[in-house]
C-alpha cells in the first residue's frame, strides 16, 4: 500500500486533495445550513449526478480526459470485487482503492462498482484539477486553477461556492 508523506493535515487532504492549486471551491450536495447559495438550487437528484455533471464541466479543463484516476474509500461495505482487487493508497486516517480510466468512467465506478458510493477523489493525469469528497462531508472540494474555479462559480447547474481549505 502506498502512503502519503505530506505534511498537509489529513482532513485537508481528504477534503480538497493536495495543496498545489491556485483556487478552491465546494460543490454543495444539499442546501447550505447557513443559507448561503451560489445560484439556484440544483435539480439534480443525487450526489452522483452532481459530481458527474461537475466532471463534465471539468472535462474541458484537462488535456488528459482519457487518463484519469479515481480513489474509492476502502470503508464502503458494498464495493465490488473488481474495486477490492485494485491497488491501495493511504493518507492518515483514510485508505483508498486506486482505479484508472477515462473521465467518462466516473459514472460506473462511483455507482455500480462502489454500491452507489461516491469516489473520494477524481483527478486527471495532467493534475489540472482535483475533486475530493470525504465521507464525513455533505459537499465535495474542488481544487483547480483560478480561471477554472471562476468558470465553475458562474455556471448555473450546480451549487458551487468558493472555499478556503485552511478553515
Amino acid at each position: 500500500m502506498r502512503q502519503s508523506h505530506s505534511k498537509t493535515p489529513w482532513d485537508r487532504l481528504a477534503s480538497f486533495g493536495p495543496p498545489v492549486f491556485d483556487a478552491y471551491a465546494r460543490l454543495r450536495f444539499g442546501p447550505d445550513p447557513h443559507g448561503q447559495t451560489n445560484g439556484p438550487p440544483s435539480n439534480l437528484s443525487t450526489d452522483h449526478a452532481k459530481v458527474r455533471t461537475l466532471c463534465e464541466l471539468l472535462q474541458a479543463e484537462t488535456g488528459t480526459p482519457d487518463d484519469c484516476y479515481f480513489a474509492i474509500w476502502d470503508g464502503w461495505p458494498d464495493t465490488s470485487k473488481m474495486v477490492r482487487r485494485s491497488p491501495r493508497v493511504q493518507i492518515p486516517h483514510r485508505a483508498y482503492y486506486l482505479l484508472h480510466g477515462t473521465l467518462a468512467d466516473f459514472g460506473p465506478w462511483s455507482s455500480y462498482e462502489t454500491g452507489f458510493n461516491l469516489a473520494s477523489f477524481v483527478w486527471p493525469a495532467d493534475h489540472a484539477w482535483c475533486i475530493a469528497s470525504d465521507v464525513d462531508h455533505d459537499w465535495a472540494g474542488i481544487s483547480a486553477g483560478a480561471d477554472t474555479i471562476e468558470q465553475l462559480l458562474h455556471q448555473s447547474h450546480l451549487n458551487i461556492t468558493t472555499a478556503d481549505p485552511a478553515t
